[in-house]
């Protein structure tokens, strides 16, 4: 019984140690526009802010996951994307890619290495996408600075016919030496007109009749 009880108090101590280290505060909405709803919150020891869109899209979940795995296009689309390249194919749920992004003088442009994984559940087709940073899988190139991490979701829920959910959550330590508050005060704009330039190139029908392995509408 003694042993029983230690290990709930380690077990404690240890929960109670995780949610000091990373508190997070509740979302609070920051824009509300043309359909995008757009939330962010402090999270404790994290500099940058947690930023969260809910948005719907006309479209069907093959043509969202083929927009979203089409990199050749994703500079059109993806705020102040330089490059955009898929560099190892694990399965077609499973890969790594390289993204740049162009930043404002006189900061260096951003890159990053992220692995994409998505799972469909089978009965309710909603699709959940994740993204991690591994930033050590490519060496550094000296015109940018390397971001050290990063983390984000896509969590598609299908509503109707040609027609989806869409609830975009990212996490981000984007390096160097900008100053936190100019950060925060642009976080949400990057995601916000990324999600409109995306429902434009949907609703432009590029991917329209598209099939894609390991989708189901």
């Amino acid at each position: 019984m003694r042993s029983e009880e230690q290990l709930k108090v380690i077990l404690i101590l240890l929960l109670t140690l995780v949610s000091a280290l990373g508190m997070a505060q509740e979302w609070k909405l920051h824009e509300n526009s043309d359909g995008v709803a757009v939330y962010t919150r402090k999270v404790d020891g994290i500099p940058i802010k947690d930023v969260r869109i809910n948005t719907t899209l006309k479209t069907s979940l093959k043509e969202m996951i083929a927009a979203l795995e089409d990199f050749e296009l994703q500079e059109n689309w993806i705020k102040n994307t330089k490059d955009s390249k898929k560099l190892e194919q694990i399965s077609p749920e499973h890969f790594y890619f390289y993204i740049a992004t162009d930043f404002p003088f006189p900061a260096k442009d951003r890159d990053a290495i992220i692995e994409y994984k998505r799972i469909q559940d089978p009965v309710t087709k909603v699709i959940e996408i994740d993204y991690k940073a591994f930033p050590d899988r490519l060496p550094d190139y000296s015109s940018y600075v390397r971001m050290p991490a990063l983390t984000a979701s896509y969590i598609l829920t299908p509503i109707a016919d040609k027609e989806i959910a869409v609830e975009y959550y990212i996490r981000a330590d984007i390096g160097g030496k900008i100053p936190d508050w100019i950060i925060n005060m642009a976080i949400s704009v990057g995601p916000r007109d990324t999600m409109l330039a995306l429902r434009d190139v949907l609703a432009k029908g590029r991917y329209a009749g598209v099939e894609v392995e390991g989708v189901v509408d």
